[in-house]
């Protein structure tokens, strides 16, 4: 048994309190089946978690909790060649500009032949908001 995740984010860079997702792939490429596979995505400070999707795709669906930490549980087991459900985080961005590290990983009850994969970080440049455009300040006087 071989777990392996691969996280990605929808945009890079984002602006600061702007929406953006994590995306978390889950397959086995080993040859034993895995059984009690668990996600775990600590999220990096200042980051707001707004959903965890249930997963996206026809595989095997996780449940997701958690707002600091999202903790991910797949149902059933993981065949050799197997992929888990894309699970979908969708966040809100820190108010500061900046770099952001999001690092997630995957386990499960059996021992893995290949730990070198079990982790995968993304990273993504937070922008500072565009400030508001300047106000024009009118008067009307009489003649």
């Amino acid at each position: 048994m071989d777990l392996a995740i691969d996280k990605s984010d929808s945009q890079d860079p984002v602006v600061a309190i702007a929406n953006f997702a994590y995306f978390l792939d889950v397959r086995n490429q080993g040859s034993g089946t895995a059984s009690e596979v668990r996600v775990s995505d600590p999220l990096p400070s200042g980051v707001v978690l707004l959903s965890a999707s249930e997963g996206i795709g026809n595989w095997m669906t996780p449940t997701c909790s958690g707002t600091s930490v999202v903790e991910c549980t797949l149902a059933g087991t993981l065949a050799p060649g197997a992929s888990a459900a894309r699970i979908g985080i969708q966040v809100l961005a820190p108010s500061q500009a900046g770099t952001i590290t999001n690092r997630a990983s995957v386990s499960s009850r059996e021992v893995d032949s290949n730990g070198s994969n079990n982790v995968d970080s993304e990273t993504t440049t937070v922008n500072a908001a565009a400030p508001p455009p300047p106000r024009a300040d009118l008067g009307v006087s009489a003649v």
